[in-house]
């Protein structure tokens, strides 16, 4: 069964590269936004790797007043293996 993580639990000032479910980094499958409407997170964007199941909301889905992912690109640091937000 494919384990999932809950966005309350994520430092969205980080990237969640222990986020489960995906790779332990992005070297070989790279990055991507993902735009969180949660209320336990509120309306932000972080990066993680691409084959990393979206992050499941303990809290209610919220409107956001735009795309918290919009202008935002996700790329993997070669160096930590982390996914960044440029």
């Amino acid at each position: 069964m494919e384990e999932s993580m809950d966005l309350a639990t994520v430092d969205v000032a980080r990237t969640p590269d222990d986020l489960t479910g995906g790779s332990p980094n992005c070297h070989i499958v790279g990055c991507r936004t993902f735009a969180s409407s949660c209320s336990t997170t509120g309306c932000v964007c972080i990066a993680i790797t691409k084959d990393n199941p979206d992050p499941e909301c303990a809290g209610t889905t919220i409107a956001c007043p735009s795309d918290p992912c919009a202008g935002q690109v996700a790329q993997c640091s070669h160096t930590s293996g982390m996914c960044r937000l440029l």
